[in-house]
């Protein structure tokens, strides 16, 4: 069948179609920005993507799960154990309050876990011999020494114990190695004296005491000592004034009054001694010692029913001495 013109004429045009539908949709999909095959006359440059080619994930809605921090967490807080040194500390308070049964406890457990702490086993010795345990108080007072000899406190504590059990000669060397280390230490001059005035040692104890009086000159207990010395040896003016200023220092100590009662008793002067005697017992009223003198000054100034008076009360005090006095009274 021949072609009819038309139909040859519209093979082209139909051609022509179909590659411009092409060049279009493949520069519809073109992601590089490039222009399209034959150069893009149709349509241009095509317009770069403004999104990144990678795809952001997008962000959930549900919140993530928070876990508590670690300063919320419940912990279980384990304690330190005591050591040496705070059960010193807690002992040195203890001690500063007087509270030494305590502070011997915690001292104690100290030297447990350290037994090389001078100070403390020192403490020790010194509350031991606080309580009268004297022996006790040497045990730690020898430690406290072997770690720290010059510790002249310690030496005299020891001599302090010593003193206490009657063992003289140990108690004397010890105030001396106190004294040794700290020629100033007037207790330790003042224990001297003492020891030597209990052993009649009375030109001995005076020179101990003397210095214990330059080095605290309001040491009414040493001049105290020292009065008792001066009038033991006959010194009794001496002694009248040492008793006078320990009297004057330390208005409350009985001992004075009466070492004072005594002096003048010795000296025939007993209208003064009954006043000492008297001012002694209104201090310490028991005192069976100061009642027979003050009787026998009442007997030598003639006044029998005073004395008589004192005999009646120390009957209840101090069978024993009263049953003296009556025979002293009735010669």
């Amino acid at each position: 069948m021949p072609t009819h013109p038309l139909s040859l004429l519209r093979i082209p045009a139909i051609l022509a179609v179909v590659c411009l539908s092409f060049a279009l949709t493949t520069a519809q999909h073109d992601t590089t920005g490039g222009s399209t095959a034959g150069g893009g006359a149709l349509g241009g440059p095509t317009k770069p993507s403004t999104k990144p080619t990678t795809k952001t994930p997008s962000r959930t809605t549900t919140p993530a799960t928070r876990k508590p921090t670690a300063a919320g967490t419940p912990r279980r807080v384990v304690p330190k154990a005591p050591t040496a040194d705070s059960y010193v500390k807690q002992g040195d308070e203890q001690y500063d309050e007087k509270n030494y049964g305590d502070a011997l406890q915690s001292y104690l457990k100290a030297i447990q876990l350290n037994p090389l702490l001078a100070e403390a086993n020192y403490r020790i010795g010194w509350i031991y011999n606080e309580q009268n345990q004297y022996q006790q108080a040497l045990t730690y007072l020898d430690r406290s020494l072997q770690l720290n000899s010059n510790n002249a406190a310690a030496h005299a504590e020891r001599g302090y114990a010593y003193r206490k059990l009657k063992r003289y000669s140990e108690a004397l060397a010890a105030y001396q190695q106190a004294i040794a280390i700290k020629s100033d230490y007037a207790s330790a001059f003042y224990d001297i004296g003492w020891i030597h005035n209990e052993q009649k040692n009375y030109d001995d104890a005076i020179p101990a005491l003397r210095q214990a009086v330059r080095l605290k000159a309001d040491y009414a207990d040493a001049r105290t000592e020292l009065g008792y010395a001066l009038h033991k040896i006959g010194r009794q003016s001496e002694s009248v004034e040492e008793y006078k200023e320990s009297i004057r220092l330390k208005p409350d100590m009985a001992s004075s009054h009466f070492g004072l009662g005594d002096v003048y008793y010795g000296t025939k002067q007993y209208g003064l001694a009954v006043n000492s005697y008297n001012d002694g017992l209104r201090l310490d009223p028991n005192n069976a010692d100061g009642r027979y003198n003050l009787a026998l000054s009442y007997y030598a100034l003639n006044n029998r029913n005073a004395a008589l008076e004192q005999y009646r009360i120390l009957q209840r005090i101090d069978p024993e001495r009263a049953t003296k006095l009556f025979n002293a009274i009735n010669r």
